[in-house]
């Protein structure tokens, strides 16, 4: 590996992908598996936006959760390894609320 020891926390590494007009960056980290661990769009302040993943050692989707200006608003989704939708959560401003209405 070309890995020079001063990687990410999670062991394997990290990537930030910047766009050329400044908006948003993607970040994405790696374990040491070579598997991806999570992954999170940014907007130009560092705040999160859209849908952040996280994902369990085996390569499967742990959690995915919508974010808007930094805050959690939408639907955050927890999965178990095995793939199976465990639990859905409404967010509204980073709290907790009923499922938006059609």
């Amino acid at each position: 590996g070309a890995g020079d020891g001063r990687s990410a926390r999670l062991g394997g590494g990290a990537r930030v992908s910047p766009r050329p007009d400044g908006g948003q960056t993607c970040r994405r980290y790696w374990l040491n598996s070579g598997n991806l661990a999570s992954e999170s769009q940014h907007d130009a302040h560092g705040r999160e936006q859209g849908i952040s993943k996280t994902y369990y050692s085996n390569g499967s989707l742990k959690t995915a959760t919508a974010y808007q200006n930094g805050e959690k608003h939408g639907t955050a989704q927890n999965y178990a390894a095995d793939g199976t939708l465990q639990t859905t959560t409404h967010y509204c401003h980073n709290a907790e609320c009923p499922p938006a209405q059609k």
